[in-house]
């Protein structure tokens, strides 16, 4: 929440200061228009992946997404990581944390490659 009241509220100031420095007024309503249209799927996508999750949450206060929405999709794919983590910890141990700890790049492409495969298949159908 700490994040996206930094995009939010930044984007007032230095946000549009820094956008209109350099002329990207367009660029910048399209990446607006984007996230409102696709905002829950890359919150979810990129929750789930080793990206730093701050970056998600200041792009989305910059975007001035629904807070209530990225409230909600954020604790649903932070959760969801965190508890699965858990979750292959108990189950395998010592050898699957170093597993993850040194892969952990791979595991979260991996994870958002399948998740993507997923829903275009649905689609499909």
């Amino acid at each position: 929440m700490v994040g996206y009241a930094i995009g939010y509220f930044l984007w007032d100031t230095v946000g549009a200061w820094v956008i209109n420095l350099y002329g990207l007024q367009d660029k910048a309503a399209k990446f607006q228009a984007g996230f409102a249209q696709y905002g829950a799927a890359i919150i979810l996508l990129k929750g789930l992946t080793p990206i730093p999750f701050k970056l998600v949450t200041i792009a989305s206060g910059l975007a001035k997404f629904n807070f209530g929405l990225f409230v909600l999709t954020a604790a649903i794919t932070r959760a969801f990581r965190f508890f699965l983590i858990a979750f292959l910890l108990k189950k395998y141990g010592q050898p699957v944390q170093t597993f993850i700890e040194k892969r952990l790049t791979l595991i979260g492409t991996l994870l958002v490659v399948a998740l993507i495969g997923g829903f275009a298949a649905v689609s499909l159908l």
